[in-house]
């Protein structure tokens, strides 16, 4: 098939300030072009409707598309951690056997592959489409198509498109796309409607067969990892990660909306459609707008300090039994579920809920990471002391005489480099700061979950460790505390000093903006590399809803006051209202790379030196500008005052002092 493909951006009711800026501006598509075909879907036995089982977590999806002309994607800042020249490659596309090596460890448990050829004009265009399951919540699918043909691909857990867990996600997602596509513009606005109604994390690809479009979209906060390249001038690649020998040319999907690829519906639209008329739109936030707080009119509230811990509570409470939901039952000595847990107030207080959430009797792992040369040293380590102290604390806390199981991952210099250049380089891509690789060895160590118990080194002092891996599959983590409440102590107390709780708003909503491409796909990427789902309990949508509302100094965070007590203190309340002791609830931010010590280890001098290419730089706040120095050269992309909400920052720089003062790292 001759085909000539253009992009465009589709923005309506695009509104340039951050501030106001809703989802809906973020609409795109890749059209193709091409004398009209007959759709011929292959392997026939496929199509037929998927069979309904009980919720079902699927982790690794991929659509590889084969076709005429494929341009290079727009030079936009959001495509994170890529230059202009990166986001095309002349390299050959991805075979499917290579692609299903790659999702497999994302989903060991099935891998489903569908095949659909467009037939047209002097061509053929195939579409490739495969699938991996980790299965939490039933029997994997046995098809991807229905019998319309229409065919999902689906990464995450839907917390309320369903009556009863005894339904489907997949089902009823597929359903709700199909409708969408007979009732509404083709996917458009219609859809975009009802997935943003969505709870959860999600990532799909959707085949929409009588209209002939692939859809491909992130949730709202970009909590599943979704990658993509063109292949120039043959193909698109769209995937959950790509095989470690084929990075070059993947960047993270921008949590924008849904992109799609079409077949011979439209004309040839033009580059310059891209962006209408300003560059701003580039940096607008991808967030919804009612979760951004800069900019806005104080709300009344006539809620005390107690009403709105309480409130916040209850919600996580909330968040958490939404998360609980698993086909595994429970066995004595397997724990289902796991925290990484380095013993600070997030992960301490998550404990502590989910200790009341589950039912008498079922274990809760509690993985924490130290990086040391010596045995001394890795007991010394910060989060190796909060870990054990606040074990106590859980168990002293708990009704139930639950039994926390306290798992102490010790790494040593060469495991951590070993570890580094064998399985972590290609996780944290494209987010290969020097700060990613070290983070990334800690996270991907831990969630592993090779270690041992600390109850029985107790039991068995001076006896050789005896190391096993983890059962836990369901891993809780704290990253989005510090993003809503103001944890990052040193940067949002520097901007409180200099530009008040303003300033400070306008950091947070940054913070909750950038988390897709800091954090959020490069840690789903590094956990599911052990057939893991990482599930984040303060990153919950109604939560976030709440917490965006509530007055930011009264209620929030006051950093006008000590480390500890100041910072978070929304959250200080409601541990409070838990039952964890004052000690606990004061405990100070430490970011993972100092608490663990991974930072201090040899793989930032060894391997961690070699992680060099097109990197994401963090930003600074220099007059309004954030620079970056890519491989040409340095450059500088206009960031306008007014749009501190905004998700998209420079790319190009690997300066590690500066992700250093801009991040502060990530957290268990």
């Amino acid at each position: 098939m001759v085909a000539s493909v253009r992009l465009r951006a589709e923005r309506p009711n695009l509104c340039l300030d951050s501030h106001t800026t809703t989802r809906n501006a973020g609409i795109w598509l890749v059209s193709v072009t091409s004398n009209l075909g007959k759709t011929v879907p292959k392997n026939k036995c496929l199509l037929r409707p998927t069979s309904a089982a009980t919720n079902v977590g699927m982790c690794g999806i991929a659509a590889l598309l084969s076709c005429g002309t494929i341009p290079e994607l727009p030079p936009w800042p959001v495509w994170a951690g890529s230059s202009t020249s990166k986001t095309c490659t002349t390299q050959s596309p991805l075979s499917t056997n290579d692609v299903a090596q790659a999702l497999e460890r994302r989903g060991p448990d099935s891998t489903l592959h569908h095949t659909i050829s467009i037939q047209g004009g002097v061509g053929e265009t195939t579409i490739h489409l495969l699938q991996t399951v980790l299965s939490h919540r039933g029997s994997p699918p046995e098809t991807l198509a229905s019998d319309s043909g229409d065919a999902l691909l689906f990464n995450g857990e839907l917390y309320n498109v369903c009556d009863n867990t005894g339904a489907n996600d997949f089902t009823a997602l597929q359903q709700l796309l199909s409708r969408a596509c007979r009732e509404g513009d083709g996917l458009g606005m219609h859809a975009l409607g009802a997935l943003d109604e969505l709870r959860g994390p999600w990532a799909l690809i959707f085949w929409h067969n009588a209209r002939r479009r692939l859809y491909f979209g992130r949730d709202c906060l970009g909590r599943r990892s979704l990658m993509l390249r063109v292949i120039r001038g043959t193909g698109l690649e769209i995937l959950s990660i790509p095989p470690r020998h084929a990075l070059h040319g993947f960047v993270e999907l921008p949590p924008i909306g849904l992109g799609y690829v079409e077949f011979g519906r439209h004309g040839e639209v033009s580059f310059g459609a891209l962006v209408s008329g300003s560059d701003k739109g580039m940096y607008v936030s991808f967030l919804p707008a009612k979760w951004l707080r800069s900019g806005k009119a104080a709300e009344e509230y006539k809620l005390t300090l107690l009403d709105s811990a309480t409130k916040f509570l209850d919600r996580f409470r909330d968040s958490l039994q939404r998360r609980l939901v698993t086909n595994r039952s429970f066995t004595p000595g397997y724990p289902r579920y796991g925290v990484l847990f380095s013993g600070g107030i997030d992960s301490l207080f998550l404990a502590a809920v989910l200790d009341e959430c589950l039912p008498e009797g079922e274990t809760i792992e509690l993985i924490n990471v130290a990086f040391g040369k010596s045995d001394d040293a890795l007991q010394a380590c910060p989060d190796r002391a909060n870990a054990i102290s606040g074990l106590a604390e859980l168990r002293n806390l708990s009704r139930t005489a639950r039994d926390f199981d306290l798992r102490c991952v010790d790494v040593g210099p060469m495991e951590a480099d070993e570890t580094l250049a064998s399985c972590v380089r290609h996780l944290v891509h494209p987010c290969d700061q020097l700060m990613d690789a070290s983070i990334g060895t800690a996270i991907w160590l831990a969630s592993r979950g090779r270690g041992y118990s600390y109850d029985a080194r107790l039991d068995l002092p001076g006896q050789n460790k005896q190391l096993s891996c983890s059962t836990a599959r369901i891993l809780f983590s704290g990253l989005g505390a510090d993003e809503l409440m103001g944890g990052y102590k040193g940067r949002h107390r520097t901007i409180f000093r200099s530009e008040g709780a303003e300033g400070v708003k306008r950091e947070m909503d940054a913070d909750l903006s950038r988390l897709w491409f800091r954090n959020l796909g490069r840690d789903d990427r590094l956990i599911a590399d052990h057939g893991k789902e990482v599930r984040h309990p303060f990153l919950d949508e109604d939560l976030i809803s709440l917490v965006t509302r509530l007055p930011l100094v009264e209620h929030v965070c006051d950093l006008s006051k000590p480390d500890g007590v100041g910072d978070k203190h929304l959250l200080r309340r409601a541990a409070a209202l838990v039952g964890l002791s004052s000690e606990a609830t004061r405990r100070a931010k430490r970011a993972i790379q100092f608490g663990s010590r991974c930072k201090q280890r040899s793989l930032l001098r060894g391997e961690a030196s070699r992680c060099h290419g097109a990197l994401i730089t963090d930003g600074y706040r220099v007059d309004a500008t954030c620079r970056s120095r890519g491989l040409a050269g340095e450059v500088s992309l206009k960031v306008h005052g007014d749009q501190g909400g905004g998700g998209a920052l420079c790319v190009g720089a690997a300066d590690e002092e500066g992700a250093a003062r801009e991040r502060g790292g990530a957290r268990h």
